[in-house]
Parts: structure tokens; C-alpha cells; sequence
């Protein structure tokens, strides 16, 4: 008992040609093709910079700028440079 089919039947030459034919007359197609082909979705929100995301930012810049301080004076004291 086959519960499903993986074989897909070879397209003729002839869709082939065309195929091609539409391939080089206009390379703007192609991704319309596909667009048409795809399930519908909401469009995809830009995300914004929020009061949280540039307090997050600013934190994550100040821990990095802290760290390489901490890093490089300890190097420092130890005499590694």
C-alpha cells in the first residue's frame, strides 16, 4: 500500500522551451511567479526603535566598553604588554 507519491513526471520538451522562453524574455517574472504561487501572508512589520531596545543597546555598548577596560588594565598590571 503506497500512502504517497514522490514521482513526478518529466515536463515535455515543448514546456520546457517555453519555460525557457519566459525565463529570457523578462527576469522580473520569475519572482511574480512565485509570489503568485505562495500561501497569502500579512505583510511583515519594520521594527522600531523603542525607549526598552535603545536602553537595551546602551547597556550592551557600556558592558562591552566596561569588559575591554577591566581586560586591558589587568593585562596591563600583569605586565602582559
Amino acid at each position: 500500500m503506497v500512502l504517497c507519491s514522490y514521482h513526478h513526471p518529466q515536463p515535455d520538451s515543448k514546456s520546457r522551451a517555453s519555460d525557457n522562453d519566459v525565463l529570457t524574455t523578462d527576469s522580473r517574472l520569475i519572482p511574480r511567479l512565485f509570489r503568485s504561487l505562495a500561501p497569502e501572508c500579512p505583510p511583515i512589520r519594520i521594527q522600531r526603535w523603542s525607549a526598552r531596545r535603545a536602553a537595551t543597546t546602551a547597556a550592551l555598548f557600556s558592558g562591552g566598553a566596561l569588559f575591554a577596560y577591566l581586560l586591558f588594565d589587568n593585562l596591563n598590571e600583569s605586565n602582559f604588554f
